[in-house]
């Protein structure tokens, strides 16, 4: 009889450690994990017979307590335009294909978006270049909160000033 209480004490163990293994054991390393997202807004444009309307919808980017990493994230999904179903919803985006955001840096109340020469390559129209202007400081302006903040423009990391001019 003290041998089988002593084997079931010997198999309960068993089972206990063998649980604890594989509840405190480490993830594989192959297996990836997922960052931590935040949704943010950003500002695509819907043509109307006189005008240009911006709509916020909604991305998730990668989260940052880093502000202006945050607004990083946040133009760089902008510029890749609307979804297929945004498409059909009669969004569009205003910027050139192959636009790339090289930062953004704030610094004494100025906020300076930076972009590769696709930004403003063969620009026309005041409407368009009102839709970007406007798209671009409306999806920065949800990360700040002083109102009084200027945007600032700016094509290879600060080799010249945008020329958002129709």
């Amino acid at each position: 009889m003290k041998n089988i209480l002593w084997l079931m004490g010997l198999i309960v163990l068993m089972l206990v450690a063998a649980g604890t293994y594989t509840y405190l054991k480490p993830a594989p390393a192959n297996e990836a994990v997922a960052p931590a997202t935040q949704t943010v807004s950003i500002y695509l444009a819907r043509s109307g017979e006189t005008d240009i309307e911006l709509v916020a919808v909604e991305r998730e980017v990668v989260f940052s307590d880093v502000a202006e990493e945050l607004m990083r994230s946040a133009l760089s999904v902008l510029v890749q335009g609307p979804s297929a179903d945004e498409v059909e919803a009669g969004l569009s985006s205003p910027f050139n294909e192959g636009t790339v955001v090289n930062s953004v840096v704030m610094n004494e109340g100025v906020v300076t978006a930076d972009f590769n020469e696709q930004f403003d390559f063969q620009m026309g129209g005041s409407a368009r270049v009102m839709a970007m202007r406007q798209s671009v400081e409306q999806t920065l302006r949800q990360f700040l909160s002083d109102e009084s903040v200027t945007f600032r423009l700016t094509i290879n990391h600060g080799e010249r000033e945008a020329v958002l001019e129709p």
